[in-house]
């Protein structure tokens, strides 16, 4: 079944991330934080900035607005920098509905804390969404290119899913994918 995908970033991974989930039949919202780059998608269907050259799915719907984010989503896909994602999700968090899962491409550790992108996700959601994430070899602009060529396996860990949890609700805009619980 078709999920409503919100992907929160519009770089690199988020526009990977919206073309796999697009070509397999799911619904895809991307969210941006600068109205500007927003605008800049919608009128060029490219990511000149991160992907040059590759075009985002007509299907896909681009905002910048905070409170129409998450409207109808069934899961919630995180692609923002992990030096942005305090801000980013403090700015949306209060919109995410009840029980709707999120699932974290974000790499790295933040500064000052220590804490992991899924931590950071956690504290500021609070209780009751499932936190899942999706990491290895898929950086976006190294496995643009292989997409079609070559698979790549990217790993799901679940974390905190709880009964937010759908049988493969987050796996399978991917595909298959080895996981971990």
């Amino acid at each position: 079944m078709p999920e409503r995908i919100t992907i929160l970033g519009d770089g690199a991974m988020a526009t990977v991330c919206s073309i796999m989930l697009t070509q397999r039949g799911h619904q895809v919202l991307m969210w941006g934080a600068l109205e500007e780059n927003i605008e800049r998608l919608f009128a060029t269907s490219r990511n000149r900035r991160t992907l040059p050259g590759v075009k985002v799915p007509d299907t896909v719907r681009l905002t910048a607005n905070d409170a129409d984010c998450f409207q109808d989503c069934t899961l919630a896909l995180s692609a923002v920098p992990t030096q942005y994602l305090r801000a980013s999700w403090g700015r949306v968090a209060r919109y995410l509905p009840a029980g709707v899962p999120v699932v974290s491409v974000t790499k790295g550790i933040e500064n000052g804390t220590l804490l992991r992108p899924s931590q950071i996700i956690a504290e500021i959601v609070g209780a009751g969404h499932g936190i899942a994430v999706l990491s290895g070899p898929n950086i976006a602009g190294p496995s643009w290119p292989g997409i079609a060529r070559r698979p790549r396996w990217p790993h799901v860990a679940i974390w905190n899913w709880g009964d937010a949890c759908k049988p493969c609700s987050a796996p399978s805009g991917f595909g298959s994918i080895p996981t971990a619980t």
